[in-house]
């Protein structure tokens, strides 16, 4: 007896020509510029895979950024989006929140835009046309400006400090 064993595929994101940050991050982009990006498809033996419909969703990570608060605006309004760049064509719903597309032969090229706010927002694909499909490797995309300061006293403003609804106040980047 010979049993069937459904071929299993991985889902890799690469930031273009770029190497991940870490294990977890993808790329850092500061608020208001683009990332590019790239979905693809491997078999089992780590070959592409070329036409293959992808479902690639982006969200925000709550209180993520030095935002101490979390509302359903942060996630519609105030995160990332996606859209499709050339060689590819895709099908973007729900605000750039979501891009449909078909990976092609090299596959799915996308921009991730960040947000004015900063946060780490997780960019999840899947097959959609019945394939056993997993992502694999770094997801993430971190947004925000490194390396600032925690701001100094000066006569000209006065750090209101901590509060119920922003712990560590002055400390984050907003």
């Amino acid at each position: 007896m010979v049993r069937c064993i459904d071929q299993q595929f991985r889902i890799r994101l690469t930031a273009g020509a770029q190497s991940p940050e870490s294990p977890d991050v993808l790329s850092s982009v500061e608020p208001g510029n683009t990332s590019t990006v790239i979905a693809r498809v491997y078999d089992q033996n780590d070959q592409l895979v070329p036409n293959v419909p992808l479902k690639i969703e982006v969200d925000v990570t709550p209180r993520s950024g030095g935002h101490e608060h979390d509302d359903a605006v942060r996630h519609t309004q105030h995160m990332g989006t996606l859209a499709p760049v050339s060689p590819s064509t895709g099908t973007v719903t729900q605000s750039g929140k979501i891009l449909t597309g078909n990976t092609g032969s090299s596959g799915v090229h996308f921009t991730f835009k960040a947000p004015a706010l900063a946060g780490d927002h997780t960019i999840k694909a899947e097959c959609t046309d019945g394939k056993n499909c997993t992502q694999e490797g770094p997801k993430q995309v971190w947004v925000g400006v490194k390396n600032l300061l925690p701001l100094g006293n000066s006569q000209y403003f006065v750090p209101i400090g901590d509060t119920p609804m922003m712990r560590w106040g002055r400390f984050h980047q907003y």
